[in-house]
């Protein structure tokens, strides 16, 4: 059975997730946007971490055009090329 999320909510957990994957980014020299903002990619990632921790072993991936940057984190793909 396929399954579609097309709302998560934004939650504390989620946010410290992000804020822990914004410094990773900064330690590693890559980041994905300006020192001073934690934009909404790493949110995305974060929110897909915590999705997939919760139901192990079964495939999420982020539907994206932004496969570059939030592919760093999470499994993603364009959502042109996803078959369902």
């Amino acid at each position: 059975m396929t399954a579609f999320i097309s709302f998560l909510s934004v939650t504390d957990e989620s946010l410290k997730m992000a804020s822990v994957l914004w410094a990773q980014s900064k330690l590693s020299g890559i980041p994905t946007a300006k020192d001073s903002s934690l934009d909404a990619d790493l949110i995305i990632c974060a929110q897909w971490r915590i999705l997939a921790a919760q139901h192990p072993g079964q495939m999420s991936i982020i539907a994206t055009t932004n496969v570059k940057h939030l592919g760093r984190f999470a499994t993603v793909g364009r959502w042109q090329d996803i078959m369902m």
